[in-house]
């Protein structure tokens, strides 16, 4: 079964960095894609080992 994306938003930032923590990620290969006004900006691929 596969599961649906998981989508979220962020308020206002307070500084330039952005973290993704994935500790709580199970293994495997996650696709990250950076959005702005809907259109890609970046795509990234992420692995958990």
């Amino acid at each position: 079964m596969k599961k649906p994306p998981l989508k979220g938003s962020l308020e206002a930032v307070p500084s330039r960095d952005i973290y993704l923590n994935i500790k709580q990620l199970e293994k495997g290969i996650y696709n990250l894609i950076i959005v702005d006004e809907n259109r890609i900006v970046k795509k990234i691929n992420v692995e958990k080992t």
